[in-house]
């Protein structure tokens, strides 16, 4: 059993074909799309599967069981990305990190901003609130503004870079994403569609609040 992200083609999944039937002899194989499987794993067949994985985000409807490729839209930008945007941020203030601590980093305290963030660099809050001391995995005690945790995971809700204007993720937000690929499908699926929203991949479980208000 195999599974394929929504961006595969017909050439790599041909080449494990021939690696696994001809190397490793299999009597059979069988290949999955991700979305698809995602949803069957929440008892649905039917729904809209927003997937934040390491390198891609995809949104990806699912019909009856069947993926919607015409309807589906990636963004190249994933947990991964998130990671190596916090090691910069911080190299940049001169925390020395490299980008396994940073992905442990991401895990514990990165979060989603419930409104609009600033960028940190443009903030000029000296609350305790606004900030926390933190333990690196080498043992130093740093003072770190809450607002870098949520800056570093802005360009995947927002589609734009807070401390890079000039560089855009994508033409849209995730939200927007997921309502724009809505809105490739079919009138009659749309309602399915919106009240069957499934969020997976490691980067969907970074806490806070996303929310999801399409309408058709």
């Amino acid at each position: 059993m195999l599974t394929e992200n929504p961006r595969s083609i017909f050439s790599e999944r041909k080449k494990w074909a021939e690696l696994l039937f001809e190397t490793f002899k299999v009597p059979s194989m069988c290949v999955g799309n991700t979305a698809p499987l995602s949803l069957f794993a929440s008892g649905r067949t039917t729904g809209v599967v927003v997937e934040c994985g390491a390198g891609l985000t995809s949104t990806v409807p699912v019909f009856e069981g069947l993926a919607l490729t015409h309807a589906s839209i990636t963004t190249e930008y994933g947990g991964q990305d998130i990671s190596l945007n916090l090691k910069n941020t911080l190299l940049g203030r001169n925390i020395q990190i490299d980008l396994f601590d940073s992905r442990i980093l991401k895990e514990r305290m990165c979060f989603v901003a419930s409104t609009p963030v600033v960028s940190h660099h443009l903030s000029n809050s000296n609350s305790p609130e606004d900030s926390r001391v933190m333990s690196l995995p080498d043992g130093t005690e740093v003072k770190i503004e809450n607002s870098i945790f949520s800056s570093c995971v802005e360009p995947l809700c927002s589609g734009r870079d807070l401390d890079n204007p000039a560089r855009t993720i994508s033409s849209w937000g995730l939200v927007e994403q997921t309502f724009q690929t809505i809105k490739l499908c079919d009138d009659s699926a749309r309602r399915d569609l919106c009240q069957n929203v499934i969020l997976s991949g490691g980067t969907s479980m970074l806490p806070g609040q996303m929310k999801f208000n399409t309408s058709c």
